[in-house]
């Protein structure tokens, strides 16, 4: 992990102590992405390198029932499934270029961006 990118985040992310452990155990969770072993901190830079964009949307808390099971559900069977779905509501659902990474992972992209236009409207101004 790139101390100095996570202490940057640290710092401007203004998480509680015990959340920046949460976040800092996150990032440095190893996964496997194009056959290369990389930490999740790692994974969202490359991402990023590659040009994609962080984005957010919301999905039903509860999936709608398969095909298969609403055709075999009679009437009221379905009409309380889709009760279930509108009263858990929604959830957020994280991520870079079509990448789920989580809350923290989409924190941290953001971040990098915002340091990478600080640095680039900086360089124009001189």
């Amino acid at each position: 992990m790139n101390s100095n990118n996570f202490e940057a985040f640290s710092a401007a992310s203004g998480f509680t102590p015990m959340r920046m452990g949460q976040a800092k155990k996150t990032l440095q969770t190893q996964i496997r992405y194009k056959d290369v072993v990389m930490t999740r901190q790692a994974f969202v830079d490359c991402l990023l390198k590659e040009g994609l964009t962080p984005r957010t949307r919301q999905e039903d808390k509860i999936q709608p029932m398969s095909r298969m099971a609403f055709f075999r559900a009679n009437n009221e069977q379905q009409r309380a499934h889709d009760q279930k779905v509108k009263d858990a509501g929604k959830v957020t659902v994280y991520s870079v270029g079509g990448y789920e990474v989580g809350a923290i992972g989409y924190a941290y992209a953001v971040h990098r961006i915002e340091l990478l236009q600080a640095v680039q409207s900086t360089d124009a101004c001189v």
